[in-house]
């Protein structure tokens, strides 16, 4: 043990991790509205996590346990404009190095500090979920309330209402390059290598590209609108943060055939396609064409054959959530963004379950047939 006030290199001399200030948060105590604002930070640490693995692992796919490696824990809160202190998996990534939680926060700390000091590259690079993220601190305060990172420090950073408002202005003049698969209906196809993409919500998306062979592709395609005049394409683009929507396409790769407008389950597929990465407030992932396809397939076969219909919906990780429900059952089908099925039943009468993972749309439907029809 030690006496107040000294430390070992056991109990290392302990800072605030944060420090909450102004308004709320000059009173006693912590304030119970206040708690939301530890979510809010909880929730950019996560996301600037992924996008440290990312960076550091390209290729590999995210921990699922990630957010237990980042998970804050609070364990004590001292008056003073209410210090915070919290406890994480001290684990770190490989023996001498940093925690992933300190990596994480060392990060966090810079882009407060650049948009502070009007530098906003750091803010360009982020990912979609950092940028949703950091977007909803301070959020929330009112006059001089604000988050302090590295506390009492000589490198302590404030951010309030004021530098809330800057990032907001500076994200509104922002464009981010992405790439993924776009669905809509092709216009306009000029010998010049541009076109118009008609998305899923109506939006009229000017494209252009370089590679002879889309052109040949995109003109089979447009040549081809009796057949399927909603197409798939494979590009990069530019987004508004503002609103996540794609303002333009700058490169093709690939394009081939999705569905009939006149489909209602392809035309609602289509504004899956739309939807930005960080939809749902900054849950959701984009919907690949893979997924889009399977679904697509499995519920034009329902249609036809006269089932009863799902409700669908995109699927938080990515991929496609068909769901049947009733007064005695409930059924959902599954399909994620590598055309993967999962399929799950459960009979409220009987408490019987069901849970498989169907090879293709063919054994998919069966399942549906068994259960849901």
């Amino acid at each position: 043990m030690t006496d107040e006030g000294e430390t070992s290199r056991d109990q290392p001399e302990r800072r605030p991790d944060l420090k909450f200030t102004g308004g709320r948060f000059d009173g006693l105590g912590f304030p119970l509205d206040g708690i939301q604002e530890l979510a809010k930070y909880q929730k950019l640490v996560i996301e600037m996590a992924k996008q440290l693995w990312a960076e550091k692992n390209p290729g590999r796919p995210l921990p699922e346990n990630i957010a237990d490696l980042v998970r804050l824990r609070l364990v004590d809160i001292q008056p003073g404009s209410q210090k915070t202190y919290f406890a994480s998996d001290p684990a770190p990534m490989f023996p001498g190095a940093p925690t992933l939680r300190e990596l994480t926060e060392d990060a966090i700390y810079d882009l407060f500090d650049s948009i502070i000091k009007h530098n906003f590259k750091p803010l360009e690079a982020a990912s979609p979920g950092v940028i949703t993220a950091a977007r909803a601190i301070g959020s929330g305060f009112t006059g001089e309330e604000a988050i302090a990172v590295r506390p009492e420090r000589h490198d302590e950073v404030r951010f309030g209402v004021p530098q809330h408002r800057e990032l907001l202005d500076a994200l509104r003049g922002m464009r981010f390059e992405r790439s993924g698969t776009l669905v809509g209906i092709l216009y306009n196809l000029e010998a010049a290598n541009k076109f118009s993409l008609v998305d899923g919500q109506g939006r009229t998306i000017p494209a252009r590209f370089t590679d002879p062979t889309v052109w040949e592709a995109l003109h089979t395609l447009h040549s081809r609108q009796d057949v399927a005049d909603l197409i798939w394409i494979d590009c990069d683009y530019v987004i508004s943060e503002l609103d996540g929507s794609v303002v333009r396409i700058s490169e093709v790769r690939e394009a081939n055939m999705f569905g009939k407008s006149a489909n209602p389950w392809a035309v609602r597929l289509a504004t899956f396609a739309a939807l930005p990465e960080g939809h749902a407030d900054g849950e959701g992932e984009r919907t690949e064409v893979f997924a889009l396809e399977a679904a697509l397939e499995v519920l034009t076969s329902i249609s036809g054959a006269g089932w009863n219909e799902p409700a669908i919906f995109p699927a938080l990780d990515g991929g496609v959530r068909m769901e049947w429900l009733t007064e005695n059952s409930h059924t959902v089908l599954t399909v994620d963004n590598e055309a993967h099925f999962y399929a799950f039943h459960l009979n409220a009468e009987t408490d019987e379950e069901a849970i498989e993972e169907p090879v293709g749309a063919s054994d998919a439907l069966r399942f549906v047939e068994r259960h849901a029809k």
